[in-house]
């Protein structure tokens, strides 16, 4: 369910692009959001994307799984309906992976995105969200690697902040962390304050953040980091509760 991206200028000059399979059939209306994932090599990314789209992924296949080496977007997972006057709209979503740290492979992601905008009918776009993976038992990297300097690299170009709404952290693998709880705790602030001071130097004011820890590999958080994915992408209003309250009921999407 993971394909790798084509490489920048495969073609030769001048003739037309393959169709793309994730729009190749015909269907009903569409919204196609995009969660952009960064992080460290081996801080769990790859774990995260099998956990959040293919949930039956057993333990043991996570467990195989390896760090990145180029590239890779998921295909499109549809999430759920939305009333139209016109017809129901569906929404869908992709994840979009780097391999290790590097922010040119995001710029491109952000370019390549931004052309797809530009060619759409106009009419209300997917979202683009930003899930960064901070790997919480190797903070001191996660901060070298992952630095202002990188991030705004990354994500402080004018096509990065026009086309990103929000960004969702997800702290990985607190399970490792030998602490009780109120030290976890600490821990976890201290990468948050962080993470704020980034995401204010990358982004304009008004981008919501939301932090959310857990372990992929444990599956631990996943439904907490799932939900804030939705509502950035906006579409939190679709789904109920699990004890009755909330909004109206839309077909579940992966990993319900």
């Amino acid at each position: 369910f993971l394909r790798r991206l084509p490489a920048a200028d495969a073609r030769p000059a001048g003739e037309p692009a393959a169709p793309d399979p994730d729009r190749a059939s015909a269907g009903p209306p569409g919204r196609l959001h995009t969660v952009i994932l960064d992080g460290i090599a081996e801080s769990g990314k790859s774990t995260l994307i099998h956990r959040l789209a293919f949930p039956c992924t057993e333990r043991a296949a996570l467990e195989r799984l390896r760090a990145t080496r180029q590239p890779m977007r998921t295909r499109t997972l549809p999430v759920c309906f939305e009333p139209a006057a016109g017809g129901d709209v569906l929404h869908s979503l992709r994840f979009s992976d780097v391999s290790g740290e590097r922010p040119d492979q995001i710029a491109d992601t952000i370019d390549e995105l931004h052309g797809e905008q530009r060619a759409t009918a106009a009419g209300p776009r997917g979202r683009v969200i930003a899930l960064w993976v901070w790997d919480m038992a190797n903070t001191p990297r996660c901060r070298t690697e992952l630095s202002p300097a990188r991030m705004r690299v990354a994500y402080g170009t004018r096509r990065a902040r026009e086309l990103i709404t929000g960004v969702v952290v997800f702290f990985n693998k607190v399970d490792l962390l030998e602490v009780d709880r109120a030290r976890q705790d600490e821990l976890v602030a201290d990468e948050e304050a962080y993470l704020r001071g980034v995401v204010a130097r990358c982004f304009d004011a008004g981008v919501p953040v939301v932090f959310h820890r857990g372990s992929a590999l444990q599956g631990t958080g996943v439904t907490d980091c799932q939900g804030a994915l939705y509502d950035a992408a906006g579409l939190g209003r679709f789904f109920r509760l699990a004890d009755g309250d909330g909004g109206g009921g839309a077909a579940a999407g992966p990993g319900h």
